[in-house]
């Protein structure tokens, strides 16, 4: 069982817009018709409170949400990207790296999916009515977070093997796990919910941890009990018996937690151990219920709240559009609206060039080269694509 784990978390692509001219029957010049491409999906996080451990995922595993679609002729916009719903415990601490981490207890859009891109219809201008222009979508973000559930359960169930672990556990909570009179039934912990009107709390049936080696690796889960009811087999009421079970999880527990014994074969009450908090049998074992109840803490309802945007976009430097190399003498772009653009539009064509560079122009990319000393020659570099600076 595990209450910790790492993943990796990526918010879908925008899609690309499109190229596209109006091409219909006795129609010469139709103009731009290029649709936006969809946007991409969010990362949403989504708290369940019956969701306790981890086991569900694997360290460092990747979800992607779903990226939006291109854009197509005939002003079709691209279809947005499916959200990523990720659930995880109520109240679960989620850490994110290199920033603050956050309490998950309602329904959060943890990253917002890539912003979709421009068709050549919205690159149309009173002085461009033919563009060639196209914008790409906004790549989507990466985040590794780490995730730590605080909802596991505080009561667990222990004793050896046959000593009617399971049978009460499926008399306290309904549950329906598994019961027979063999060793080691139970080979993973199981847990299940025991709630009235008002409390609740969850259970959990731990292996015999005290006669098959194997199951020891569960002993730790006893660490954050506040309370542990341990199962004594039929005729095992000797003090000496009972003294034995506690030393033996007594380094596991916390100080504060309480301890009791339930004697479900023997209707006589166990002889008294200091250690003991309450004692319980066959005559009035169904007392444990009400008593778990009545230290366990008030149900919590969880009334809808907005939706709640908790990743922030990193600011592009406005003022400086690019960085230079004199080293390579290459000028590389910064500027993700110029590098968008650039990747969506077909360079190749002298009059995309043409189109594209007046856009630059405009910005004022060429008056800051001049500003800063750059000579003709150099390279741009727009990530994958580059052109010279003639």
């Amino acid at each position: 069982m595990k209450n910790k784990v790492k993943i990796i978390l990526t918010s879908g692509s925008g899609g690309a817009g499109c190229v596209s001219f109006r091409k219909d029957k006795f129609v010469s010049r139709g103009g731009p018709d290029g649709g936006d491409g969809g946007d991409g999906g969010d990362v949403v996080l989504i708290p369940n409170k019956n969701m306790y451990d981890l086991d569900c995922f694997y360290d460092f595993q990747k979800f992607t949400a779903g990226s939006g679609e291109p854009g197509g002729k005939k002003n079709k916009n691209g279809k947005r990207g499916n959200d990523l719903e990720l659930t995880l415990p109520f109240n679960c601490e989620v850490n994110i790296s290199g920033e603050n981490k956050i309490i998950l207890n309602k329904r959060t859009i943890f990253l917002k999916g890539g912003e979709k891109g421009k068709g050549n219809i919205k690159f149309k201008s009173s002085i461009n009515q033919e563009p060639l222009l196209a914008e790409y979508g906004e790549n989507g973000t990466t985040k590794e977070i780490e995730v730590i559930s605080n909802n596991f359960p505080q009561i667990a169930i222990v004793g050896e093997s046959n000593s009617g672990k399971s049978w009460l556990l499926n008399k306290l909570t309904g549950s329906k796990t598994k019961e027979a009179d063999y060793v080691f039934t139970t080979q993973e912990p199981f847990a299940a919910q025991l709630k009235n009107d008002i409390k609740e709390a969850k259970i959990i049936e731990i292996p015999d941890f005290f006669n098959v080696e194997k199951a020891e690796k569960f002993l730790p889960l006893l660490k954050k009990m506040k309370v542990i009811l341990i199962t004594i087999p039929e005729n095992c009421l000797e003090k000496e018996y009972v003294t034995n079970i506690v030393n033996k999880i007594e380094g596991f527990v916390d100080n504060d937690c309480k301890l009791i014994s339930v004697a479900l074969w023997n209707e006589n009450k166990g002889e008294d151990n200091n250690k003991i908090y309450a004692n319980f049998n066959k005559k009035n074992f169904t007392e444990v219920r009400e008593l778990l109840l009545n230290i366990s803490d008030p149900i919590i309802s969880l009334k809808p709240k907005p939706n709640e945007y908790i990743h922030t976009p990193n600011v592009i430097n406005q003022g400086k559009m690019y960085s230079y190399s004199p080293k390579t003498n290459t000028i590389k772009v910064l500027n993700e609206e110029i590098i968008r653009i650039a990747k969506g539009s077909n360079l190749n064509k002298p009059e995309t060039q043409f189109q594209f560079h007046n856009v630059l122009n405009k910005k004022g990319f060429f008056q800051q080269i001049q500003n800063d000393g750059i000579k003709k020659g150099a390279t741009i570099k727009f990530e994958d694509i580059e052109l010279e600076y003639k």
